[in-house]
């Protein structure tokens, strides 16, 4: 990756805050405030971690084993045994044991560099896999759930202010200068659905250019940041021409922007082991980074900070899952009242056996079909033409199975529950809490933030740790499918499109123009 000192100087210069209104700490409070319950299903082998413990847990349960099993578990690498985790890049090793982390801080430990603690669900279930169930007995069920093997349950936590972070986004434009060698930012230029060209008729054409809807944007949220609502909405009515062609600005798009934060929630385990569960269409790697987000409304969170209020009176407007890869159309959204306490109620999630994705409800889920994996995986898509080829009814066949027996995600509410506060009446072998480890995005000159002073060796760490691109994970299959660090808050904004269109989620207040 980049050395974190440039990526430090950079933020410097840019100015970066992700949180706008909000403090850090009030980011904080407000997380612990609205996370959601975690339902686990009872089979569940992988409980939720945080990025850091894919580094710490894998030396520590090493050192433990016999000289035997130490040989079995230690990871070939360029000639060499390596103890786990390693982080490589290609063939060539840059960090193993209690010090891999070290090599996240290395110039060329970038992209394609992969991070593995043995690329097996063997190796998976001796360092991370739960080691027990709630009564001693080798099977789970109904009752009685595996128990975590890594304590405690972590959830990493990420705010962002829509608006702050698309002009964050738009800093890092083409022409401005060049983005960040890192895995923070993400993608959030979301100005493709904010202006659109339009024909004579009032027909969509697709986005405006970029430098036309870039330049729109900015000059929306110039107008903004100074408090000149009238002047912003000046803009939205009569929006620049691109070219020869008129443009409409999608309002929805504005408001979201202007009016709501994020509170990202990402569940990352040391595995996937879905095809435990699973048939043919399932998948095992190292690595996994699910979740979900809650939705904000601006003005309450404004009022919070400058209040001091309570974190557990502003009431979500609703919550959004994300489920597996967004080409798959599965995500779930909910609404959420009003009302902090019946808001309360609606925060649970629950989090499928083996895959991970988060849903709102137990049950049976079937998320996909043959166009998906169709569209992720060039040989699927090469098999089918063959199967075709060869005989039209095998892929028939094929699609039949798919209808009636499409490998569902099961999830339920029998498992391990992860709470920030469980109820010290409530069982607590079965409900745990969940620490959280929350990255600090705000104003870097007068706050907190992850790039802030990395001349310090465990800021310089974390920062890295966060900022790394490579895949978390590796697997001994025909593919690789461990993730590498992807923001979810563009594919979020999306759903909150929808939900404000729909009327799911209640209109988030806007502010009073004053004439």
């Amino acid at each position: 990756m980049a050395d974190v000192n440039e990526l430090s100087e950079l933020a410097n210069r840019l100015h970066v805050d992700f949180t706008g209104p909000i403090g850090h700490n009030k980011v904080v409070d407000l997380a612990r405030a609205w996370l959601p319950d975690l339902n686990f299903h009872e089979v569940e082998m992988f409980h939720t971690i945080d990025l850091a413990e894919l580094y710490t847990v894998p030396p520590g349960q090493f050192a433990g084993f016999d000289p035997q099993t130490q040989q079995e578990f230690a990871i070939p690498i360029g000639g060499v045994l390596a103890t786990p985790p390693i982080v490589r890049v290609g063939s060539s090793l840059r960090g193993s044991g209690d010090t891999a982390d070290d090599a996240l801080l290395l110039a060329d430990v970038d992209d394609d560099a992969v991070y593995t603690h043995g690329g097996s669900v063997r190796a998976g279930d001796k360092f991370f896999g739960s080691a027990a169930t709630r009564d001693g007995t080798p099977v789970p069920g109904v009752g009685n759930p595996r128990l975590p093997r890594v304590l405690p349950l972590r959830v990493r936590t990420e705010f962002r202010m829509l608006v702050e972070t698309l002009k964050q986004t738009l800093a890092l434009g083409p022409e401005r200068i060049e983005p960040p060698v890192d895995a923070i930012w993400g993608d959030f230029d979301v100005t493709d659905l904010l202006l659109r060209r339009v024909d004579v008729l009032g027909g969509d054409r697709g986005p405006a250019s970029e430098g036309v809807r870039h330049e729109f944007a900015r000059a929306l949220i110039a107008d903004f940041d100074a408090g000149n609502l009238l002047a912003v909405g000046q803009r939205l009515e009569s929006p620049p021409a691109d070219g020869l062609s008129a443009t409409r600005v999608n309002q929805t798009v504005w408001t979201a922007l202007s009016t709501c934060g994020f509170m990202e929630y990402y569940f990352v385990y040391a595995y996937n082991d879905f095809s435990r569960y699973g048939g043919v269409f399932t998948n095992e790697h190292e690595g996994d980074n699910e979740g979900c987000c809650v939705v904000f409304e601006r003005l309450a969170l404004q009022d919070l900070q400058s209040q001091n209020g309570n974190p557990a009176t502003v009431a979500p407007l609703g919550i959004i899952t994300s489920v597996h890869n967004e080409s798959n159309r599965a995500d779930e959204v909910r609404g959420l009242d009003a009302d902090p306490g019946d808001a309360r109620d609606g925060l649970d999630v629950f989090i499928a056996r083996g895959s991970h994705a988060t849903y709102l409800t137990p049950g049976s889920h079937d998320f996909f079909d043959l166009s998906d994996a169709a569209r992720e995986d060039d040989l699927v898509l090469l098999g089918l033409v063959v199967l075709t080829i060869i005989n039209p009814l095998l892929l028939i066949a094929l699609i039949l199975y798919e209808h009636f027996n499409g490998d569902p995600d099961e999830t339920s509410a029998n498992g391990v529950t992860g709470q920030t506060n469980p109820d010290p009446a409530s069982d607590p072998a079965t409900h745990l809490p969940v620490e959280l480890v929350v990255t600090p995005l705000s104003n870097i000159e007068t706050d907190t933030n992850i790039y802030k002073s990395v001349g310090a060796p465990a800021a310089a760490l974390a920062l890295a740790v966060r900022a790394y691109r490579g895949k978390l994970g590796a697997h001994d299959g025909r593919k690789n499918k461990s993730p590498q660090w992807e923001n979810k808050t563009r594919r979020y904004f999306k759903h909150l499109i929808a939900a404000l269109d729909s009327g799911e989620f209640r209109p988030p207040r806007r502010p009073v123009i004053i004439l």
